[in-house]
C-alpha cells in the first residue's frame, strides 16, 4: 500500500512565521529610513500654534506681604531626592535661556515679579558657570515663539552640551493639538509676535522642539500656574522643575526678598544662591537641583513643587 507523507504541525507552523517575517520585511523595506522629522519641519510646526480648545489660562497670584503666610517646616519632612552625590559633570559647554514676563499685552493680566526671577536665575546660572554670552535672556514682550524657536537654532549643539530653560509667568491648561495623547495639556503663557494678545506654548510642543536639540543634559524649571504638566519634557539625562502640581497656582509677593515667586525664592535664591540647601553631610560647595527641591518644598506651604528627576545621583547646574 502506498504511503503519503503529511507535513508535521511543526512544518506547517514554521512555513506560516516565514510568511509572517518576509510580510514584515517588506513593509519595513517599503518604508522610508529615517521616519523621524526632520529639523526643518519641527520649526516649521513649533511656528504654527497649535489648534486648543478649552482652554483656561491659570493666572500668577500676587500676594501684599502681609497676606504670606508664615510658612514653616512640618513636622514630619517629606521624603528627600537628594543623595549629596553628584552626578556626571557636564563636559561640553553650557546654554541657557532665561524668560520672564511682567508686561502683558493690556494691562489685565500684568505680574509684578517674574523678570526679577529671571534675573535672579540668570545670576545663579553665571555664579555657577554659564558663560554670559551663552544665556539668552527674554523679558516681558521679547518673550514669544519665536524667540524661544530662535534659541534652539541660535547655534550648533553638542550631545554634550548642557542646556537649562527657565520660565516665569502665566501658565495655561487646555485640550491641544500638541503631538502628545494627553487629555489635558499644559502650557507656558507667551506674548504673540505682534504684542497684540497670548500665545500658550503647549507642553508637547515645547518636548518636540527641545527633542530634536541634541544634548544629553538639560533642565526646565517653571514658575507659572499648572506647571506639573510640564513633566512630560522629562528624559534620560535631564530634570524638569515645577513650581506647582498640574492643577494649581503659583504665587509671587514682595515678602520673597523684596519680590520673586514664591518657588524662585525657595528654590533658587535661597537655596543654591544663599546655600541654604546645602546638605550638611556635603562638603562639595555646590548645590544640586535635589537639594534645593528639598529645600524648597516644605516652605512653600499648599503649593507643592513637582521633580521630574532623570539622573542617577544628583544634577549640579
Amino acid at each position: 500500500m502506498k504511503r503519503y507523507r503529511h507535513p508535521s504541525l511543526f512544518i506547517r507552523l514554521l512555513l506560516v512565521l516565514l510568511i509572517l517575517v518576509s510580510q514584515v520585511w517588506l513593509v519595513s523595506a517599503a518604508a522610508p529610513p529615517d521616519a523621524r522629522p526632520s529639523a526643518e519641519s519641527v520649526h516649521a510646526a513649533f511656528l504654527r500654534p497649535a489648534a486648543a480648545t478649552d482652554v483656561q489660562i491659570g493666572y500668577r497670584v500676587t500676594l501684599d506681604a502681609k497676606d504670606v503666610v508664615s510658612r514653616s517646616k512640618p513636622a514630619k519632612p517629606p521624603a528627600a531626592t537628594a543623595t549629596g552625590i553628584l552626578g556626571t559633570p557636564c563636559t561640553g559647554q553650557r546654554y541657557a535661556l532665561v524668560m520672564g514676563i511682567n508686561d502683558y499685552p493690556g494691562s489685565a493680566s500684568d505680574l509684578s515679579y517674574c523678570v526679577a526671577d529671571a534675573w535672579a536665575v540668570r545670576d545663579v546660572l553665571v555664579a555657577y558657570g554659564f558663560p554670559s554670552a551663552n544665556i539668552t535672556f527674554l523679558q516681558d514682550r521679547q518673550v514669544t515663539r519665536e524667540a524661544i524657536d530662535a534659541f534652539t537654532q541660535s547655534r550648533t549643539f553638542a550631545a554634550e552640551d548642557e542646556i537649562f530653560v527657565f520660565y516665569s509667568g502665566h501658565g495655561s491648561k487646555g485640550r491641544a493639538d500638541d503631538y502628545d495623547t494627553l487629555k489635558t495639556d499644559q502650557a507656558i503663557v507667551v506674548c504673540n509676535a505682534t504684542y497684540t494678545g497670548f500665545d500658550s506654548i503647549w507642553d508637547g510642543e515645547m518636548k518636540r522642539l527641545f527633542s530634536a536639540v541634541p544634548t544629553n543634559r538639560i533642565v526646565f524649571a517653571f514658575d507659572s500656574c499648572y506647571a506639573g504638566g510640564m513633566t512630560v519634557l522629562g528624559r534620560t539625562g535631564g530634570e524638569v522643575v515645577m513650581a506647582c502640581t498640574a492643577n494649581a497656582l503659583s504665587y509671587e509677593s514682595s515678602a520673597y526678598g523684596g519680590g520673586h515667586g514664591a518657588f524662585t525664592w525657595f528654590f533658587f535664591c535661597e537655596g543654591i544662591a544663599a546655600r541654604k540647601a546645602e546638605l550638611s553631610t556635603d562638603d562639595n560647595d555646590i548645590v544640586t537641583i535635589e537639594e534645593a527641591f528639598d529645600y524648597a518644598k516644605p516652605l512653600l506651604g499648599s503649593q507643592t513643587p513637582v521633580l521630574n528627576d532623570g539622573l542617577e545621583n544628583d544634577f549640579a547646574p
